[in-house]
């Protein structure tokens, strides 16, 4: 089974087995709220299409700033409403869940997250917090497959 996972924010973490990385969905000078969901909706088709994902996995939101949890829901949806429309499987896990997959820590700061994935792919440049944070997620969804 082909996945992508999504570590899903204004800088979004992807990961799939042959690539991944950080997507940059920041606003340019004059540009409306919404380029940021036909960025990452553009993203997510590109990758889908070209890899033939059968499973797309997510964090789902939370935090403690209402702004953040709001845009980050409104991308979670352009992906679930893509999934939908192309009959694609999809799955949510909770931040928690995550690290302590990962880490063995629940409450894991993001630097345990970089220097655990790290660790994991030593071959591999990891780029920030949410790259990290989708490698993660990618591991967690192929155990649960198993």
């Amino acid at each position: 089974m082909k996945i992508l996972a999504l570590d899903i924010a204004t800088k979004t973490g992807f990961a799939t087995d042959v690539a991944s990385g950080v997507w940059d969905l920041k606003l340019k000078k004059g540009e409306s709220n919404g380029m940021k969901l036909i960025r990452l909706n553009s993203k997510v088709r590109e990758v889908v299409e070209s890899l033939n994902i059968d499973l797309v996995a997510m964090e789902r939101p939370a935090g403690l700033f209402k702004s953040a949890i709001i845009t980050e829901s409104e991308l979670i949806g352009v992906v679930k409403l893509y999934c939908e429309e192309k009959n694609i499987n999809y799955t949510e896990y909770s931040a928690t869940e995550i690290k302590k997959f990962f880490t063995g820590k629940g409450n894991a700061k993001k630097v345990d997250m970089i220097n655990e994935a790290k660790r994991r792919f030593p071959n591999m440049e990891i780029i920030d917090d949410n790259h990290a944070d989708a490698l993660a997620l990618l591991e967690l969804a192929k155990s649960d497959l198993k």
